[in-house]
């Protein structure tokens, strides 16, 4: 947003900001209009992803190049005339050329820059061809505000051309290209675009609010002391935003308005339950606010939630987590650190698999499950724990990826190893900390980090230095913060043994259930193909190893262990990186729609 000649110009980035944050939009505005100043420091995680996004940019321009494709590049000149860069977009437009590079767009009051215009068959004004829009994102998955830009960028190039576009592209991180169709999201771009214009006009009062954009905003800290100052009610830890809406609409918009609330009030459309633990965890932050004293109560405990989740300990035990850089390649991230913590010792021992490439990627996974599944067979009553969702969810993911270790994982699954520990917090105590995060809940047990990496952002743009610096100090940094991550999760493991109520029983282990043959048959069959499409070599039975997609997913044996085993889950992923066929010849089971209760993603 920019302030010229009296007169306020916008872009479609913009109305992505209002999207995301419509208190965003109004700080904005106050600084073009010079109400406000810009906080000015350093955001290095947001600088990484708009270097990530251009390198995914170039890539894609080299692509067209190497084809042979002519490419024109406009871009915005060091004056930033829009005006004479739209000029400049309709004579390349005009020319022909197969792709315009950095497209200049103004068009009443708004101005934008679209990655590329792409020339189709289709005659238009110019000729006997006419353009539409691709936009490189770094993204995995479509979003709203690609739409928005998109329409932008379309409605600008029919003015030059007179003939409106059908679709517009987003080529995304995955060097998926996304077709988006513009009849679907123009009613849409319109709604979105009157609504931002009716908030720049009125300028109603806005607060802050977190969300997602956050991390990006050059205003977070700005809006983290006005929270502070205002002491609202979104600091109490995980309060949700409907929750926030009807406390407010009940005269309580504070936290200790909250934590100071009368016994018996009630809130319209809040279950007294919900209103009472709300209420309760305030309190809990109002007293450390006041005193500096961390303190905690214990929920009631109900059948398999919480404290009586929690297995006993066993000395085969294992402690485990992972660092990953989601920006290693546009296509994918990469995990590159497994670090886990063995504890059948008088010390417990920590050890890393290091991974800087796709093949080391494969090889630190198989090792990980080996390691585990080794020592299943020693210790069969151990667990690996972790903290969050993240870890499981990972390894399932790495072992359709690289299509190893599927029934090694399986049997992991459906045993249930893995056990979460910020599941078990969660359900079994409330505490006064404003974020049930490991680093917040570690003043419950005296764990102190001593680390120059202190958080996961921290270790990603550490591990990005070393990708340019291959400095060894960097590794043995993001070692240590990965060492103290999981010596944090054992210290709230034995702390949570000890806050254990000695009279509750322990959970029963699940019976081992082995695979059927069918299942096991299947898996071996995979496995064997895999292995002779890697090295090269000819299947050898037409039978049995040249099985086509639908042959070794339409099977479908019944796996035991529900949704958890990867009969369902995994099993169309792994066979989809074994046999990639072109999108014309794809199996039944590849174009198969998904069926869920999710929302409908973008066209």
């Amino acid at each position: 947003m920019q302030h010229l000649n009296d007169e306020l110009l916008f872009s479609p980035s913009d109305l992505g900001s209002f999207l995301a944050c419509e208190h965003l939009t109004q700080l904005e505005q106050a600084v073009a209009l010079r109400e406000g100043r810009r906080p000015s420091y350093e955001n290095a995680y947001a600088e990484l992803l708009q270097r990530k996004g251009q390198e995914h940019e170039e890539a894609f321009l080299m692509s067209l190049r190497e084809a042979g494709h002519t490419v024109v590049e406009v871009r915005l000149d060091a004056a930033r005339n829009f005006e004479a860069g739209t000029r400049r977009t309709a004579e390349a437009m005009r020319a022909g050329v197969d792709y315009v590079y950095q497209a200049v767009f103004f068009s009443s009051g708004w101005r934008g820059i679209a990655d590329f215009l792409e020339r189709v068959d289709r005659p238009s004004a110019l000729g006997d061809w006419s353009y539409q829009v691709l936009d490189t994102k770094l993204a995995r998955h479509p979003r709203p505000e690609h739409a928005l830009q998109l329409a932008f960028y379309s409605q600008a190039l029919e003015e030059i051309q007179q003939c409106a576009p059908d679709l517009a592209y987003v080529i995304l991180g995955t060097r998926e290209r996304i077709p988006i169709r513009l009849a679907d999201v123009t009613a849409y771009f319109r709604r979105v675009r009157q609504r931002f214009t009716s908030a720049v006009t009125a300028r109603p009062t806005t607060g802050p609010y977190p969300c997602d954009h956050c991390s990006f905003c050059d205003f977070r800290v700005l809006c983290d002391d006005r929270l502070e100052q205002e002491d609202h009610i979104v600091r109490v830890a995980g309060i949700h935003r409907d929750q926030v809406k009807r406390l407010f609409a009940g005269g309580i918009n504070t936290l200790t308005a909250l934590a100071e609330t009368l016994p018996g009030t009630s809130v319209p459309k809040l279950a007294p339950a919900t209103f009472e633990g709300l209420q309760d965890q305030a309190g809990l932050q109002l007293i450390r606010q006041r005193s500096g004293n961390l303190e905690w109560r214990a929920l009631h405990i109900e059948p398999g939630r919480g404290l009586a989740a929690l297995p006993p300990g066993s000395p085969g035990d294992v402690i485990f987590d992972l660092e990953g850089h989601p920006f290693f390649e546009p296509a994918r991230g990469l995990e590159y650190l497994f670090g886990i913590l063995l504890i059948d010792g008088a010390e417990p021992r920590y050890q890393p698999f290091w991974a800087h490439d796709r093949s080391g990627e494969r090889r630190a996974f198989e090792a990980l499950v080996d390691l585990i599944h080794a020592r299943l067979g020693q210790y069969p009553d151990l667990h690996v724990y972790h903290f969050s969702g993240t870890e499981p969810s990972t390894l399932k993911r790495l072992m359709a990826e690289h299509s190893t270790r599927e029934a090694q994982v399986d049997d992991l699954l459906r045993r249930q190893v893995f056990v979460d520990l910020h599941t078990i917090v969660r359900r079994a105590l409330r505490a006064g900390v404003s974020s049930y995060s490991l680093k917040h809940l570690e003043a419950l047990f005296g764990f102190t980090r001593t680390g120059a990496v202190q958080s996961g952002t921290q270790a990603i743009l550490t591990y990005e230095r070393w990708l340019h610096q291959r400095s060894q100090s960097l590794l043995d940094e993001i070692e240590a913060y990965n060492r103290e991550d999981c010596r944090s999760t054992l210290g709230l493991l034995e702390w949570l043994h000890r806050i254990r109520p000695a009279d509750l029983p322990w959970p029963a282990a699940p019976e081992p259930q082995p695979l059927s043959p069918e299942a096991s048959e299947v898996l071996d069959v995979r496995q064997r193909l895999h292995e002779e499409l890697v090295t090269g070599a000819e299947p050898g039975s037409p039978a049995g190893l040249r099985v086509s997609c639908w042959n070794i997913t339409g099977a479908r044996p019944a796996l035991p262990g529900g949704p958890t085993s990867i009969a369902s889950a995994s099993r169309r992923k792994s066979c989809w990186k074994i046999r990639r066929p072109s999108p014309t010849s794809r199996s039944i089971e590849a174009r198969r729609p998904r069926r869920g209760r999710g929302r409908r993603s973008m066209p």
